[in-house]
């Protein structure tokens, strides 16, 4: 059923005083009257019918290979965790058979077994040593898993074909990562402790049991027992603080859309609609959050009341043991020497257990980047080790059609140029012609739904990656740049270009002057998102980064929008002596010249234009 016009949930069961009960992918399972329903309810649904039977099998635990899958890289860590664990429950159950023999000696009236209780401080010891390692072994699992994770995503989306990232917001994929760096963090941190800790248990348990077998079985009983109450206690709670994620990211969300338009919001006078709007959205907050704390709370008090009686009865039983004689004293104190480590242990594996399942099921969200058919050619790496052959510059667009949405008319149909090595061509073209979406055909970040593109005569799509890399350079309207060195920026990290190269194309796109005076190409450092450089800075080092290559072809978007006419005079210049094919799409008539084949992109087609000073650009952009 499709909610609010956007939002898909399923319709379970209409009660017959008419409440309905509704599984929302976003809340989880909740129950509300039939009339707040239609009130919401779009008049869209999707209904199904049912197949072939489904064929029985052995039920699986489908969360298991999803913690293997994810922990892979650090198995040998989660293996090192195991024998840690192990070693730590053997010392502590050493530790128990000491102090309990000690303890013994010491009932029967014996002087204090001084060799024992040296070994008991030494073992004590040992176990605080693989306590220590196990913490850092910790740490670096966490941080490799985080690491290898979110490189891994990012890798598997620059592998996809562009319409993958075209139809998602660049903040949902931004959040998929960072919710992919977290939840790896997170899962480390729950399996790698209930790895250690079941292995822990394994030899306390056994000489638990060998020094009171009615005192474990209280005590895995008790455990157990409250372990129990806190699972259906969090099961009762699923609803509101699912609830609870939603009102705080509707919360946060609001808030941060209201703080970037801060002075549009003081100039309309909206600051009371916006605190109403916030204050709302905080009771709507608290409300779910006492709503999710009252129905946990009273398990949890019964899992609290239970550990205290699971404790109260271990030392009631320690007691009527101790009454039995001396060994017996020595093996009710080895007994209650590894409950508290047994109780504490324990209970971080059953809660682990218990939440795990829910908290991979989350990861699910990752799988629509882990299921996406990636594009081959995006796939093979471009080769560095060897020289890449130069293309001539001879571009051909035939019968070239493409739209973002194929239930829309498509953004250009039927475009038709070809360009000779050396010839330019400026594309003219109003705000959301497509004159931007022509060049991101051209490079291949954009696959046409029909036609063709040729370089040198090959379709786009057949050219190795080293040869387009070297051969076409590509300027976008909105330059993106990364915190490093100016050299690095220019070069994206390619240490096969040498200095030289840097500098060339720093002075070709007149940012060498700029560069110097921040101490040169190497010391130079861009700050996030080039905040440090000025608008049309950021646009020239772009130019550099497209030049450094010294291709044969370029492709310019708007390349100096931000730069005042005098130098985007001595650009045009600097770009007509290199002789290269070049398409630049632009409004700005000093990028052209009496001898430019000038073509005006409207109504899906290229038209020619001969517009050669401003007057004329205008009119044509008009």
């Amino acid at each position: 059923m499709l909610i609010r016009t956007s939002h898909f949930v399923v319709l379970e069961a209409v009660a017959p005083d008419g409440t309905v009960s509704v599984n929302d992918p976003g809340r989880g399972r909740y129950r509300q009257s039939g009339a707040d329903f239609l009130t919401e309810f779009s008049g869209v649904a999707l209904t199904f019918t049912g197949g072939a039977p489904a064929r029985g099998g052995r039920a699986r635990l489908p969360w298991v290979s999803i913690c293997r899958a994810w922990l892979a890289p650090a198995r040998r860590s989660v293996a090192l965790a195991a024998l840690l664990g192990l070693l730590g429950g053997t010392l502590l159950a050493a530790e128990a058979l000491v102090l309990g023999r000690v303890a013994a000696g010491v009932a029967t009236g014996h002087r204090v077994d001084g060799p024992a209780l040296v070994a008991a401080l030494a073992i004590a010891a040992a176990a605080t040593a693989v306590g220590f390692g196990q913490r850092r072994l910790l740490t670096s699992t966490l941080a490799g898993v985080s690491a290898v994770r979110v490189r891994g995503l990012l890798e598997r989306i620059l592998t996809l074909p562009t319409w993958f990232t075209l139809r998602r917001p660049v903040s949902a994929l931004l959040s998929q990562v960072r919710f992919a760096e977290t939840a790896a963090v997170l899962l480390a941190h729950r399996v790698v402790p209930l790895v250690s800790g079941t292995a822990f248990l394994l030899p306390v348990t056994v000489v638990l049991y060998v020094l009171s077998p009615a005192l474990a079985l209280t005590a895995v009983i008790g455990v157990a027992a409250a372990g129990v109450l806190r699972a259906t206690g969090d099961r009762r709670s699923a609803a509101p603080r699912r609830l609870l994620v939603n009102e705080v990211t509707r919360r946060n969300a609001t808030a941060h859309a209201a703080l970037s338009r801060m002075a549009a919001m003081h100039a309309a006078g909206s600051d009371s609609d916006l605190f109403a709007e916030l204050t709302g959205l905080q009771g709507r907050d608290l409300h779910a959050r006492d709503q999710a704390a009252a129905r946990a709370r009273p398990w949890q008090a019964a899992a609290a009341a239970t550990e205290t009686a699971m404790v109260a009865a271990a030392c009631v039983l320690a007691a009527e043991t101790a009454v039995a004689g001396s060994a017996a004293i020595g093996h009710a104190v080895g007994a209650l020497v590894t409950l508290a480590p047994f109780a504490v242990t324990a209970r971080t594996v059953v809660d682990t257990l218990q939440e795990l399942p829910e908290f991979v099921g989350r990861i699910a969200v990752l799988d629509e980047v882990a299921e996406a058919v990636p594009e081959p050619r995006y796939q093979r790496h471009a080769r560095a080790d060897r020289p890449a052959p130069k293309l001539q510059g001879r571009l051909e667009v035939a019968d070239l059609a493409f739209g973002y949405a194929p239930n829309r008319p498509p953004l250009l149909d039927g475009l038709d140029v070809t360009l000779a090595p050396g010839e330019r061509i400026v594309l003219l073209g109003a705000a959301g012609s497509g004159t931007s979406t022509l060049l991101r055909l051209l490079v291949g970040a954009l696959q046409p739904s029909r036609g063709r593109i040729l370089l040198d005569g090959t379709p786009i799509q057949d050219l190795p990656r080293e040869v387009l890399l070297g051969s076409v350079g590509y300027v976008p309207q909105t330059p993106c740049l990364y915190p490093a060195s100016v050299a690095d920026n220019v070069t994206l990290f390619d240490d096969a270009i040498d200095a030289a190269q840097v500098v060339r194309a720093l002075r070709d796109a007149c940012l060498d002057e700029v560069v110097a005076r921040r101490g040169g190409p190497s010391v130079a450092q861009v700050a996030p998102g080039g905040r440090n450089f000025g608008g049309g800075e950021r646009q020239r080092m772009a130019l550099a980064r497209a030049l450094v290559r010294e291709p044969s072809i370029l492709l310019l978007d708007e390349p100096v929008s931000a730069v005042d006419p005098s130098l985007a005079a001595r650009l045009d210049a600097m770009l007509r002596r290199r002789g290269v094919t070049v398409v630049v799409a632009t409004q700005r008539a000093e990028m052209i010249g009496p001898a430019d084949r000038v073509l005006r992109l409207e109504n899906r087609r290229l038209t020619p234009s001969t517009p050669v000073d401003a007057g004329a650009v205008k009119a044509v952009l008009r």
